[in-house]
C-alpha cells in the first residue's frame, strides 16, 4: 500500500518534471528550431572557434 510520504515524494517528483518541462520546451524549441535564443550570445564565439 502506498504511504502518505510516498505520494507526497511521488507529486513532489511530478510537479518538478512538468515546471521543469514547461520552462524548457522553448529552449529546446529553438535549438532544434535553429532560431535565435539567449544564448547564443555566450555560446556563439566558443562554437565559433572550434
Amino acid at each position: 500500500m502506498i504511504q502518505p510520504n510516498d505520494l507526497l515524494t511521488l507529486l513532489l517528483i511530478l510537479a518538478t518534471a512538468v515546471v521543469l518541462g514547461r520552462l524548457l520546451a522553448p529552449y529546446i524549441t529553438s535549438i532544434f528550431t535553429s532560431a535565435p535564443n539567449r544564448i547564443d550570445r555566450i555560446v556563439a564565439p566558443i562554437e565559433n572557434r572550434i
